[in-house]
């Protein structure tokens, strides 16, 4: 779960890296051989929870600082709503294929949803912060000679 421009930038991602460990009769609802950017979620997402959404209980993974999610249907975390320091229910076991693709699943979306893109932190290193301070620091230097 993550907004809609996030999953949209994913899709290709998890396509070309993950496709293969889904089977025919297992595939999502939408195909996601398909490079569209059109995804329509199994979900039907509203302000009201219920059994049709994906529930805070049924996290496996967080990214990002917890703005992108894994969902695991079949998953019931009890410590979600127990006290601090309740240790996280086990994941279920998982088959061999199952695994694989919650490993892959894992690692594609980790790295291709980074907390800090290198393109925005190279962009704010461009900026004429440096050069404001250095003037800060010499007009400062100045009033106190004067």
């Amino acid at each position: 779960m993550a907004d809609n421009a996030t999953i949209v930038s994913l899709i290709p991602d998890l396509t070309a890296n993950c496709t293969s460990y889904l089977s025919n009769s297992s595939a999502p609802p939408n195909d996601l051989s398909k490079k569209s950017t059109s995804f329509s979620p199994p979900y039907t997402f509203s302000n009201v929870t219920g059994p049709a959404n994906p529930q805070p209980e049924q996290v496996i993974q967080y990214y990002r600082a917890s703005t992108l999610v894994l969902t695991l249907d079949s998953y019931n975390n009890t410590a979600t709503y127990a006290a601090e320091g309740t240790p996280d229910t086990p994941l279920p076991a998982l088959g061999t294929k199952d695994a694989a693709l919650l490993n892959c699943l894992n690692t594609t979306i980790g790295l291709a949803a980074p907390l800090v893109s290198s393109g925005r932190l190279s962009a704010t290193m461009d900026t004429p912060l440096p050069i404001f301070f250095a003037f800060w620091l010499v007009w400062w230097l100045w009033e106190l000679l004067i």
